[in-house]
């Protein structure tokens, strides 16, 4: 049983999306994201999210072929606090690792589809984080 709840800020036409999972007992969020500035030559995207305990965010769907990589280069603070980074393919199947203070890693894509890159805190404090991921 999903329990979907919608919230809209008005603040610089900020929107964030919950979903709470109850089967997880996680929060589900989408968080900001920013394309890389030089786009056309670049697949970067910056995140810098501050993600509260019990919550999953999440990035917007994007599409990946099998065998392809997947790179996230982030910092998490406080650098004592575990978190699981990784990405959500098609079939909701989570493919993560478990860290403290950073990650620089490349996936490789399981299945061709759609995926999100998403960073779960269950460490008990907020947490902030920082870098990026390359599509």
């Amino acid at each position: 049983y999903e329990y979907e709840k919608y919230i809209m800020r008005d603040k610089a036409f900020l929107r964030r999306f919950e979903k709470i999972d109850v089967s997880e007992n996680i929060i589900e969020e989408f968080g900001e994201e920013e394309e890389g500035r030089l786009e056309i030559f670049s697949n970067s995207v910056m995140v810098n999210w501050t993600i509260k305990n019990g919550v999953r965010k999440k990035t917007k769907q994007f599409y990946k072929k099998k065998g392809s990589s997947l790179n996230i280069d982030l910092k998490i603070s406080p650098e004592t606090k575990s978190v699981k980074v990784g990405y959500i393919d098609e079939d909701q199947v989570k493919h993560y690792k478990t860290v403290k203070a950073k990650i620089y890693q490349n996936f490789t894509i399981q299945k061709t589809g759609y995926i999100k890159v998403f960073v779960e805190n269950n460490s008990g404090k907020t947490v902030k984080v920082t870098g990026d991921y390359t599509k």
